[in-house]
């Protein structure tokens, strides 16, 4: 049955109030009804399109698609969807999204009709988000740097480049997986995992920082780690980027040339003030001690009290400049790899016991007071008593010039070994001076403290002690709230069973 004139003249009035281009086809395949937004796109008018096909404006590989497509709809009466180009009058090529449906009329004449979405700008913008991301893959591939970037909500890892799982020996499946299981899957790599998850819990509990920091590894070689928030279009917190670089080769190469130069600025000095103890002050020294002790003993006669009260002061100044004269020929020893170390198997919490035991015997410390804190059970560690008792004993003469009421001995058992802590409540040290702490000859003023001013070379020598047992030596000192100087020791393995130990000098901090 034939369409009455007003309901066709209707329904091209209907297709025709859209600014989207519409179409309608015949069985033959030829339009039949369409607006004008469609002969704009095609870059054709009324009189061209009417009665004609697809073959007669398009090449023929795209007519065959679009016959192929039409015929589909004509028989199956299923929508067909699609993007497909076409090629205007002008040559351009523009991308399509068409929907086709069957039309079948009351008279049982079938149609098809089609709408039109001109997607090419677009299609434009998504390819070249897609060049640009590609691109961007390819360098970040080619990079020297690890990248890894951590979504904030589930734990999830959004990117992990090749050069990530490459520099921390990881399969693919899991440099890809969450954070956690990342982890756990690297924590046996580097020589502090405490400390190597306590920065990272830190900088997700602190969405806002930024960090820059080294971790050591077991193999010996050393990452610089960078973190920072990453953000959304919205500038929301979505997560963190890592970054990791491997700077072994750096550090070693800038570690030489900080040694070489230090070396020839020592060399002189040090060269001359070991020749003057050696000949000009141990001598002459001892006699001091001799005649000394001779005063206080009453060997010469008795003494008036203020006599007595000079000899003390002589005394102690002796002490004084025995101990200087000490520190330098320790550090001498050590450096030169003389120094003999008997490194063996110790209880480390009878030998806290009996060193604060003998502190407090000696009148140590008398205006303070000494806390021993330490954890019931230890693992026993590998030590050197008399090189540990040397070291406390300098970190405490360190914290009795400057702790204003106490000062506090902690220590606890840590995996794989134990961890020991010296911690007074004076001022602190400066921040920028916490980094020439364990250099040789270096004294760091803090705003109060009594007590004499050494050689510099206390802190310097348990440095040196700490690497001959494989540990370094830390300080955190917040300005104005005490300094807290702390080492590890490692834990007592049998002859024959694998030891791990760190590297001299380097630190064991994540």
């Amino acid at each position: 049955m034939k369409i009455p004139n007003d309901v066709e003249l209707s329904l091209k009035g209907l297709i025709e109030s859209f600014a989207t281009p519409i179409f309608v086809k015949d069985r033959e395949h030829r339009w039949v009804m369409f607006n004008e937004s469609f002969c704009a796109l095609v870059g054709r008018t009324r009189e061209q399109l009417l009665g004609r096909s697809d073959y007669e404006f398009f090449p023929k590989e795209q007519a065959d698609t679009f016959w192929a497509k039409d015929e589909l709809v004509f028989t199956s009466g299923v929508e067909n969807v699609n993007d497909e180009p076409i090629t205007t009058a002008s040559g351009e090529t523009r991308w399509l999204n068409t929907t086709k449906t069957r039309f079948t009329d009351a008279g049982g004449v079938q149609r098809l009709v089609g709408c039109i979405r001109d997607r090419t700008i677009e299609k434009h913008a998504t390819d070249e988000l897609r060049l640009k991301s590609t691109l961007l893959q390819a360098l970040d591939e080619a990079s020297i740097v690890g990248t890894l970037l951590v979504a904030h909500a589930d734990d999830r890892v959004v990117y992990a480049n090749r050069r990530f799982a490459e520099i921390w020996d990881l399969p693919p499946e899991v440099a890809g997986t969450v954070d956690s299981r990342l982890i756990a899957a690297v924590l046996d790599k580097v020589v502090d995992p405490e400390a190597f998850q306590e920065r990272i819990r830190y900088l997700y509990d602190h969405p806002e920082e930024t960090s820059r920091d080294e971790i050591l590894l077991r193999d010996g070689r050393v990452f610089e780690r960078y973190s920072a928030p990453l953000r959304g279009a919205q500038d929301e917190y979505c997560g963190r980027v890592w970054n990791f670089r491997d700077i072994t080769e750096l550090r070693k190469l800038e570690s030489l040339k900080a040694e070489v130069k230090q070396r020839r600025e020592l060399a002189s000095l040090k060269d001359q003030f070991v020749g003057t103890v050696s000949h000009e002050l141990r001598t002459p020294l001892a006699l001091v001690m001799t005649a000394v002790d001779s005063l206080r003993k009453g060997l010469a006669g008795d003494l008036s009290p203020k006599q007595r009260d000079v000899a003390e002061l002589c005394h102690r100044n002796i002490l004084r400049l025995s101990r200087m004269i000490n520190n330098l020929l320790d550090i001498s020893r050590l450096e030169a790899g003389t120094a003999k170390s008997r490194i063996g198997r110790l209880d480390l919490k009878d030998f806290l016991e009996d060193m604060a035991a003998n502190y407090r015997m000696m009148g140590r410390v008398k205006s303070l007071k000494l806390q021993i804190a330490a954890a019931k059970d230890f693992p026993d560690v590998r030590a050197d008593p008399e090189m540990l008792m040397q070291v406390l004993d300098i970190l405490l003469d360190n914290a009795e010039r400057f702790a204003s009421k106490q000062i506090v001995v902690r220590a606890s058992p840590t995996p794989g070994g134990a961890r020991i802590e010296v911690i007074d409540d004076g001022p602190g040290v400066p921040p920028d001076r916490i980094a020439d702490l364990f250099n040789k000859f270096s004294q760091v003023a803090r705003s109060v403290g009594g007590g004499y001013k050494g050689t510099g070379l206390g802190l310097a020598i348990c440095k040196e002690i700490l690497a001959l047992h494989g540990s370094t030596i830390h300080v955190d000192s917040p300005p104005g709230m005490g300094a807290r100087f702390y080492f590890r020791l490692h834990a007592w393995e049998e002859p024959g069973a694998p030891h791990r130990r760190g590297k001299k000098g380097v630190s064991n901090h994540g």
